[in-house]
């Protein structure tokens, strides 16, 4: 009898201890025993968030889920406990989402710093919900992925076989078309060459003309070429102005000329006392006829002494030295 009670007292103490070190690790672990701080958030979509499920800071453990309700708006607000030892590190920039232990785990509220540090975090605030895509909406997502590259590759498929059965092939397999295309791109990079030369070329033309080389540059570079071409223009001026006297004098000379052509043609002046006097234009023509007379005369005894023998030689020479002078003058 007495060893039955005291191996049943054994028992029962060694349960007790057993349920209390239970206790204990479960209080640990849920933060039973610690102080806590309250925090919140609202979430759209619960995302099998419950009552008890963790929360971590940076990865880290620091609390737990206590409750989770549908607010006035339709909001789902999160109440959790945070150990305060590390509720000191959280700031008012922190954001929550929710988020799984690993692929398909429990849901858990992750909290994570963003942007630049803030203040300390209060009790009872409520901070910043960052949504993120849960399970079901990242299925739904490759599902949808999954039917657009069925899709495409359907398409590809078929157009594959249109490529097959079409003319692009025959010019791909067409030898001749390979070799003038291999002359296209030859040509096409001939003539880019070209350009770059060109460029070149007129690149140190103007690099030269920048530093007064050459006919262009000396101009350009020369500071008397300005003052001289001023005074060209001047000179040109001073010319167009010169003509301008000039034209005014020749149509007063050409009035004159007018009017003395009238007075002529009135009956007014000598001029025409000349022209109408027939004694004296009858005495004109006659003097006419006697010196043309005189001349023919003169240039008969001129041949006379070119035949004579006494002045033969004297005409030959001079005839000889015509000669040379114009052969002279078609030389030069």
């Amino acid at each position: 009898m007495n060893k039955n009670n005291i191996k049943l007292g054994l028992f029962v103490i060694s349960g007790l201890i057993l349920m209390m070190a239970v206790f204990f690790y479960i209080g640990s672990d849920s933060g039973i025993f610690t102080s806590k701080f309250e925090l919140r958030a609202k979430f759209k979509n619960s995302n099998g968030l419950r009552e008890g499920s963790n929360v971590l800071f940076s990865g880290m453990q620091a609390g737990s889920v206590k409750s989770v309700k549908l607010s006035e708006r339709d909001d789902i607000e999160v109440i959790m406990l945070i150990d305060k030892d590390i509720a000191k590190h959280i700031d008012n920039s922190a954001k929550a989402s929710i988020g799984t232990e690993g692929i398909i785990g429990n849901a858990v509220v992750n909290i994570l710093p963003y942007g630049k540090p803030g203040r300390p975090v209060q009790e009872k605030e409520y901070l910043t919900a960052d949504t993120k895509p849960g399970v079901d909406e990242i299925l739904n997502t490759l599902s949808a992925s999954n039917n657009n590259i069925h899709d495409i590759s359907k398409s590809l498929k078929n157009t594959v076989h249109k490529i097959d059965s079409s003319q692009i092939l025959k010019l791909i397999n067409d030898k001749a078309f390979a070799e003038n295309l291999k002359l296209s791109i030859l040509k096409i990079r001939q003539s880019t060459e070209n350009i770059e030369n060109l460029s070149s070329t007129a690149e140190a033309i103007i690099t030269s003309t920048r530093q007064g080389k050459g006919a262009t540059g000396l101009l350009l570079a020369n500071k008397d070429f300005e003052s001289q071409l001023k005074q060209t223009f001047n000179n040109v001026n001073a010319a167009s102005n010169n003509l301008n006297t000039v034209s005014n004098e020749l149509i007063t000379v050409g009035k004159n000329l007018q009017t003395f052509s009238k007075n002529i043609e009135n009956g007014k002046g000598p001029v025409n006392a000349l022209i109408t006097d027939t004694v004296l234009t009858k005495n004109i023509n006659n003097s006419l006829y006697n010196i043309e007379k005189g001349t023919e005369g003169f240039n008969q005894n001129m041949e006379a002494l070119k035949h004579n023998f006494l002045f033969r030689g004297y005409f030959r020479k001079q005839e000889k030295k015509k000669r040379e002078t114009e052969k002279q003058n078609l030389q030069r």
